[in-house]
């Protein structure tokens, strides 16, 4: 992904287990001022995937937080699964192979 002026972009790398999604959310609204939308992207193929998103579709709303899920299969729809993204104050990317 090609760098946004002005932009930021801070990543960390786990592996989740079962239950993980609102801990993901919980630790997005204190780092995040005024979250409102949390985009995921993910390879909606991946079970791994499916279920965390499952997760966070259980969770979002009771932490009144909307979720913007992009599903993306192929590395060519990355870019513009994180243009999408724009609309959401904080992003959770799940990579599977």
């Amino acid at each position: 992904m090609r760098g946004t002026p002005g932009g930021n972009l801070t990543g960390l790398s786990l592996a989740l287990a079962e239950g993980m999604g609102g801990k993901w959310l919980e630790l997005i609204e204190e780092t995040v001022p005024r979250v409102s939308t949390v985009a995921v992207i993910g390879n909606p193929q991946s079970p791994f995937v499916r279920n965390f998103v499952k997760q966070l579709e259980l969770t979002a709303p009771t932490r009144n937080l909307k979720l913007l899920v992009i599903e993306v299969d192929r590395r060519e729809g990355i870019d513009r699964a994180f243009v999408r993204a724009r609309q959401a104050q904080a992003v959770l990317f799940q990579r599977t192979r």
